[in-house]
């Protein structure tokens, strides 16, 4: 039995990582398609210029959906609403939140929001289990596209992560953690 779910695991993590290495191949082809667009034909012709770019935009958008379902389809699902809601010990980072922070940060990328206004709010969370392992990325905010771009930064960086479990009494138990994530734009 462990065997078994010591293979489905490696499966899992193994399938998630090929998805990871998905999404950068739609980031390349997302900056190869920019790179047609030259700064003559932006100030030549601005308005066709734009309309390529949203189109751009709207490709990366829905591959990155795509992608997102993928990783989460395969997913052993779990309710989050099921798990232990008061542990002795919450899960933690190995570096601590600041050091968390920092790495959603350095990996958020905030170009595909350009088009936004005013303030972007939403909550990720997502199941660490009794080996603190993170999985079951969801977000919930006032926009779906900061939502789905929180759900893919956190997909990429917490595929290289380490966390320590939560504990209730001294024993790792599963867990869901949440995390506040703001945007700004400025006018």
């Amino acid at each position: 039995m462990r065997n078994t779910l010591a293979l489905l695991f490696v499966l899992i993590c193994g399938f998630m990582f090929s998805q990871i290495s998905e999404l950068s191949k739609i980031d390349k082809e997302v900056s190869n398609r920019y790179s047609k667009i030259s700064k003559k034909d932006l100030r030549k012709f601005p308005e066709q210029s734009k309309l390529e770019m949203a189109k751009i935009e709207d490709y990366r958008n829905e591959e990155y959906r795509k992608v997102v379902a993928n990783i989460q389809k395969d997913e052993i699902k779990v309710d989050l609403n099921s798990i232990e809601k008061n542990p002795t010990k919450s899960a933690e980072f190995e570096g601590g939140i600041n050091e968390f922070r920092k790495l959603l940060a350095n990996n958020f990328d905030t170009s595909i929001l350009e088009s936004g206004t005013g303030t972007l709010k939403t909550e990720i969370q997502f199941l660490v289990d009794e080996k603190g392992i993170p999985s079951n990325v969801e977000a919930t905010g006032n926009s779906n596209l900061f939502s789905q771009v929180a759900i893919i930064t956190l997909y990429r960086t917490l595929n290289n992560t380490k966390w320590k479990p939560a504990e209730k009494d001294g024993v790792a138990v599963k867990s869901v953690y949440k995390l506040p994530l703001t945007i700004q734009f400025s006018k």
